[in-house]
Formats: structure tokens, C-alpha cells, sequence
């Protein structure tokens, strides 16, 4: 149960910041008249977006193993 709750609480820090960083995208788009400004002025930005989402999908993969954890098919 404890397991649980840290995964989840990691998720939810993750989320969090993942989408504040698609709202900065947004908001950087929005300026550059439609431009894909974050893969080219920001890089760093877009190689953190891409870390997260892969954390993120890693931490949904650990919740459903706990979740399923003692469970047989």
C-alpha cells in the first residue's frame, strides 16, 4: 500500500510538471505565430519534456505491476 501511494504521489509530481512544460510549449507557440519554437531555441526544454514522458510512462507501467502484483491469471 505504501508502494502505492509513492508511485502515485511521483505520478502526480510528474504529470504536474510535465504539464506545465506543454503549457510553456503552448504559450512559446503562441508567440512565435505557430512555430515550433521549443525544438529550436529551447532544446533543453524539449529533451526535459521527453524525459518526463518517459518517466511518466514508466511510472503508469510500476502502478499497474503493483496493482497486479499477487494477482494470477
Amino acid at each position: 500500500m505504501r508502494r502505492m501511494i509513492k508511485l502515485w504521489w511521483k505520478r502526480w509530481r510528474l504529470k504536474r510538471a510535465y504539464f506545465a512544460l506543454v503549457r510553456m510549449e503552448n504559450d512559446l507557440e503562441q508567440v512565435a505565430c505557430g512555430q515550433h519554437v521549443l525544438g529550436y531555441i529551447f532544446p533543453e526544454l524539449r529533451q526535459q519534456k521527453e524525459k518526463m514522458d518517459t518517466l511518466l510512462q514508466e511510472c503508469y507501467a510500476l502502478e499497474g505491476g503493483v496493482k497486479n502484483y499477487g494477482k494470477q491469471d
